[in-house]
Parts: C-alpha cells; sequence; structure tokens
C-alpha cells in the first residue's frame, strides 16, 4: 500500500470533517466502520443518508455500502474507480480503497466545488465537437491521400531477381 495515497487521503478527511485522526492507527482502520465516510457525505455534501455508530459488522458494512452507493449515484463516481466493501472491512484490497476515496474527491470538487477540493489531477470538462452538415459530408465522402496506403516491400527489381525465359519438360530454353 502507497504511504503516500494513505497520507494524502488522510489529509483530505481531517480537512473535509475538520477533525485530526489518530495519527497512531491506520487510516483503513478508522475508515473500517464507515462511520467517517458518511459523515463526509451528510456534513459535507449535504447527502440525506443514514449511518449508525456500531460494534457489529453488519452494521459496519452497511455504512460503507451506504457510502458507495451514495458515491456512484449522488457524486457520479464511475462504478470502476469504487471499491467493494470487502476490500475495506476484510481489508482485501487497500489500495483501491485508497484510490477511491482520491477519485471520490475528485468527482465530490467537481460536483461541490465550493465544499471540497479534489486529491490528484482534476477532471476533465466535456467539449462537444459539432460539425456543420456540409462538413460532415465531406469527411464522409472524402478519402485522405493517407488512407490510400502504399506498399514498399520488396519487388523483383529492387531485389535483383532473374528469372530464366520459359522451359519445357525436356530442358530445352525458348
Amino acid at each position: 500500500m502507497s504511504k503516500e495515497l494513505e497520507q494524502e487521503a488522510r489529509a483530505w478527511i481531517e480537512q473535509t470533517l475538520n477533525i485530526t485522526l489518530n495519527a497512531k492507527e491506520e487510516l483503513l482502520e478508522e475508515l473500517r466502520s464507515g462511520v467517517l465516510l458518511c459523515q463526509i457525505c451528510k456534513q459535507v455534501l449535504g447527502g440525506n443518508i443514514r449511518y449508525k455508530e456500531s460494534n457489529m459488522p453488519f452494521v459496519q458494512m452497511e455504512n460503507i455500502s451506504t457510502f458507495i452507493n451514495f458515491a456512484q449515484q449522488v457524486v457520479g463516481v464511475p462504478s470502476q474507480d469504487m471499491f467493494q466493501t470487502a476490500d475495506l472491512f476484510e481489508r482485501r484490497n487497500d489500495e483501491q480503497v485508497l484510490r477511491a476515496i482520491h477519485s471520490f474527491s475528485r468527482y465530490a470538487a467537481k460536483k461541490y466545488p465550493n465544499k471540497v477540493h479534489g486529491l490528484g489531477p482534476k477532471l476533465a470538462d466535456k467539449k462537444p465537437r459539432t460539425f456543420s452538415p456540409q462538413q460532415q459530408r465531406v469527411l464522409r465522402e472524402g478519402t485522405h491521400s493517407l488512407q490510400y496506403g502504399s506498399y514498399d516491400g520488396p519487388t523483383q527489381g529492387s531485389e535483383k531477381i532473374t528469372f530464366s525465359s520459359r522451359r519445357d519438360p525436356t530442358g530445352n530454353i525458348y
């Protein structure tokens, strides 16, 4: 697991929630109950979610699942950027959890720019291209010179290959 990812995520959570996390404990152990993740959704982003503080594993996994659903459905984090509940609760894939927190921060910063800042590079904005019907026709009907292709492979002339004249089976040359 990358210490740099963990330190950035820890600093982001502390700044976002305006709290100080226990420096002696691993970040993922503090997130294991899902409560901190749900607090980010509820307090900072104004999400209408319910969570419970409990030591019961089922409740903790439900909190994590609530955060994942909020991240995907409300904030818009793609499913390939998120983690599974077991990745955090059972510590199956620590790196994916940290990367998901980074991704969540970027998408949250894009959707709520005045409330949170993003970790890592800023998400790109869509810039749709529009072409007039005439431009579309020219592009569709026209052929670019690079589409013609060329063949600069070996030929009989370049390889200095000479073939003799025709012969018949008896060995006579015509």
